[in-house]
């Protein structure tokens, strides 16, 4: 039976992303994300169970994400899990990963305000019959 590995987190940044280049010269960009997950408690009462989640992201995916991601910035992120396992101190750890493989950038909460908050013109535009606007001189 085939099996998937897939990831999809919605969430925003709560911190600038970290990037750093390997010896062998790729880039390796971590962030770190807050995931809201809406819910009720048990008397009914509105609760966001907050999951905070770090992705590890490489190459031309991690040099958008260093250039474009900063704090509180919304992002999708499509990736995979990752097992780790090493030995510290005599003692075996191990961590499961995100190693993010895609990202969209979503617009930014301050962006959208600044957007609605424009002023409407005055008066609709019109044109004239050669689909030009109809008050301006040219």
């Amino acid at each position: 039976m085939p099996s998937l590995n897939r990831v999809f987190l919605l969430g925003n940044l709560t911190k600038d992303p970290t990037t750093k280049t390997t010896a062998k010269g790729i880039v390796v960009t971590e962030v770190s994300m807050a995931i809201n997950r809406p819910g009720k408690d048990e008397s009914g009462n509105q609760k966001n169970e907050v999951f905070y989640a770090d992705v590890v992201l490489f190459g031309k995916v991690a040099q958008i994400a260093s250039q474009y991601l900063k704090k509180s910035r919304p992002v999708f992120i499509e990736g995979r899990l990752r097992y780790e396992q090493w030995e510290k101190d005599g003692q075996k750890r191990s961590k499961l990963s995100i190693i993010g493989e895609g990202i969209q950038l979503l617009p930014d909460r301050q962006q959208e305000d600044v957007v609605q908050e424009r002023p409407a013109p005055a008066a609709p535009v019109t044109y004239n019959e050669h689909g030009e606007p109809s008050d301006i001189d040219f």
